[in-house]
């Protein structure tokens, strides 16, 4: 099992922590260059007037609300729930501070987590591109070399060649038997080879490798 298996528990998973560190970077680089904008905006347009307006101190506080989250619950439950103001609310800094730390560190990990698994679903989407775009030299039902395949592949059900199942196995989208093990399909080839003049030391050579075969491989 890889270090970046997803099976893995998450801390780890490396591929998971190195998205996790880049949601916090986000989160605190994000809080940082966004405050740093909004300064220079007022400072450099405005003149340092901005923060002098009502409607802009309310669009600040729901532009962060968000980020802020915690401590604005903590404020209102401690002015308006204990009615605790001025001087006393100083006591309470600190632990609104690490509440809002260990918030921006969760939101971090949420975005980390969304991160990974979007990444994740890439890497499986071009994996699952890259096994259709593989192509094979034997049918992966029934073992006969596609070369020997007079349409050179079934077809699927839009009407696109198959480069894993001969045309004999497969059309429309769907096999043509209704075999659900290994051994049915080996024994049905065995019989048709069988009638083909073939010896059957033969014919068991050609299909003993059926069961290693991506369709019976899935299931």
């Amino acid at each position: 099992m890889t270090n970046d298996d997803p099976k893995r528990p998450f801390y780890k998973n490396r591929e998971w922590i190195r998205s996790v560190i880049i949601g916090e970077a986000v989160i605190f680089g994000g809080l940082i260059a966004l405050w740093g904008v909004l300064c220079a905006i007022d400072a450099f347009i405005f003149g340092g007037m901005l923060f002098y307006l009502h409607w802009y101190r309310y669009f600040i506080l729901i532009l962060f609300l968000p980020f802020f989250l915690p401590v604005y619950i903590e404020a209102f439950f401690l002015q308006i729930v204990f009615n605790i103001r001025g001087e006393e609310m100083m006591l309470y800094t600190i632990p609104m501070f690490a509440s809002l730390v260990l918030w921006w560190i969760f939101l971090g990990v949420v975005l980390g987590s969304v991160i990974y698994r979007v990444r994740l679903n890439r890497q499986r989407k071009k994996e699952r591109e890259a096994m259709s775009k593989k192509t094979y030299k034997s049918c992966q039902s029934c073992a006969m070399p596609m070369k020997h395949d007079p349409e050179k592949g079934g077809t699927e059900a839009d009407g696109t060649k198959s480069a894993i199942y001969c045309s004999y196995c497969y059309k429309d989208g769907k096999f043509t038997d209704d075999f659900t093990t290994a051994g049915q399909m080996q024994e049905f080839c065995k019989q048709k080879l069988v009638e083909m003049k073939f010896p059957k030391i033969v014919a068991w050579l050609f299909t003993r490798s059926i069961p290693r075969l991506k369709r019976w491989k899935q299931g």
